[in-house]
């Protein structure tokens, strides 16, 4: 790069293999330094490319005449340093950040070296570390929050004709990118279907972000899914926030309990699916973003579009591919293997993993009509595991209330009801060794049971040889 190498080697010398010239030319950044006079000695190729000024023009001309409001003067002026200012440049029309020093030789004041980048650079590096952090944050609660997740379709546990053909249907939209609504009432397991269609999906690699609609108040919502700008309201956070949109590009946001969502957001949010971009609170442009949307609620949606509480614009770009999710009272031939299913995970998790239910416990679960689902399951399973002193779950150890006057089932009597239960266990282990394709530690690890107890029930249901049985001992 052409400069006044006088002048350049008394402020910068550098006469070696690589000489200070060559590292300067070859930054990214923008670097000007003139002398005392202010007259520019040196402009990098960066610095000529940014301003729009060819080196053979800048060289040599006074800095006020090449750019009247810079910086840099106010360093000529004072000797003082000006360290990562963000200055708008009237020359470029947009923001840049800069340093400019001053250089001092024996004492004595010689010039100044400016070093800047265009603010877009940096910008774009900030965005990236938000959004990292931002992610790093909600992965975070979602952990100190949650147990452990099963991945897939795998979570979605029950063998009710009802539910699997649930499940089928859901694995054909998984791997499209239309959006699904998922309806239910509380409690079926509407985040789980949700959670498992994004496994089974091109987006599988990227984030799944779940925000519930009706938990967050309306006043917050907007900057919960959106984000918003440093300043933009008493109370936000220095630097702004992103929203659960941006954290979801590329991936999945969940919209759970969408029909709780007021007028004003509902318009917001038609305004997102329609353009693909949001709009930050406090912002003055708008950012593109690529989500699937995953909706759900608990609410009938037609009717609430028929009597004006649901935009129906909104309602069909939702309900592109609607799932109704069965009730636990509609698929008690189920309860089994949730029941087997959550108590391995509570048992675990309150490390009691041997624990098993009684036969006429789990006929006491299929009794009661569940009106809470798998969460009020999952409660009464739970409770059961804290007040149990043995390794067996008993009917009083769940607390349900009892049912007077309704007929005792057939398969009540205590030999008919073993044999159910020996029949769901055997089912049990059979899918466990499935999903394992064969591998016993894979699948004892799913079942939550001791090797002992593992292997006396695979040689009590037939299903290990003497071969295996020898090379076990």
């Amino acid at each position: 790069m052409p400069c006044s190498s006088a002048v350049i080697d008394h402020l910068i010398g550098g006469t070696g293999a690589m000489s200070a010239l060559d590292i300067l030319g070859a930054a990214h950044d923008g670097v000007v330094v003139i002398d005392a006079s202010g007259t520019i000695v040196y402009v990098n190729e960066a610095y000529s490319t940014l301003m729009k000024v060819p080196a053979v023009k800048a060289l040599g001309a006074k800095m006020e005449v090449i750019t009247p409001n810079a910086r840099t003067l106010a360093v000529l002026k004072t000797h003082l340093p000006i360290r990562a200012e963000a200055h708008f440049s009237e020359e470029l029309g947009f923001d840049v950040v800069l340093t400019a020093s001053p250089i001092f030789k024996n004492g004595e004041f010689i010039g100044v070296v400016t070093v800047f980048r265009g603010s877009q650079d940096l910008l774009e590096l900030y965005a990236g570390y938000r959004r990292a952090r931002g992610l790093a944050d909600y992965y975070r609660e979602c952990l100190e929050g949650s147990s452990h997740r099963i991945e897939g379709f795998d979570a979605v546990v029950g063998q009710n004709r009802g539910l699997r053909h649930v499940v089928q249907m859901a694995s054909r939209v998984a791997i499209t990118d239309a959006a699904i609504l998922i309806t239910g009432e509380n409690g079926v397991g509407k985040d789980v279907l949700a959670h498992a269609i994004h496994g089974a999906s091109a987006r599988a690699s990227k984030a799944f972000i779940a925000v519930n609609c009706a938990a967050i108040p309306d006043a917050l919502l907007e900057s919960e899914l959106f984000g918003y700008e440093h300043g933009s309201f008493t109370g936000a956070s220095k630097g702004g926030r992103l929203g659960k949109f941006e954290l979801a590009n590329g991936g999945t946001i969940f919209l759970d309990e969408v029909g709780d969502m007021s007028s004003s957001m509902q318009a917001k949010l038609l305004r997102v699916l329609q353009d693909g971009t949001i709009e930050r609170v406090g912002a003055s442009q708008t950012n593109a973003v690529d989500v699937r949307i995953i909706a759900a609620t608990n609410r009938d949606l037609h009717k609430m579009v028929e009597s004006g509480q649901f935009r129906q614009d909104l309602y069909y770009r939702l309900n592109v591919f609607p799932i109704l999710l069965p009730p636990l009272r509609d698929r008690k031939d189920d309860i089994p293997f949730l029941a087997m299913h959550l108590l391995q995970q509570i048992a675990s998790r309150y490390g009691r993993r041997a624990m098993s239910l009684a036969p006429e416990s789990i006929e006491e679960l299929q009794r009661h009509d569940w009106p809470g689902n798998i969460r009020e399951l999952r409660n009464a399973i739970e409770r059961a595991v804290i007040l149990c002193s043995s390794d067996v779950l008993l009917p009083e150890n769940f607390g349900l209330p009892t049912t007077e006057g309704e007929p005792e089932p057939v398969a009540s009597a205590v030999g008919g009801l073993k044999a159910d239960v020996r029949r769901t266990e055997r089912r049990a282990y059979e899918e466990a060794l499935s999903h394992a394709r064969g591998n016993k530690s894979l699948a004892m690890l799913r079942l939550g049971v001791s090797r002992r107890t593992f292997y006396k029930r695979l040689k009590e249901f037939g299903m290990i040889s003497r071969s295996e049985e020898s090379l076990r001992h």
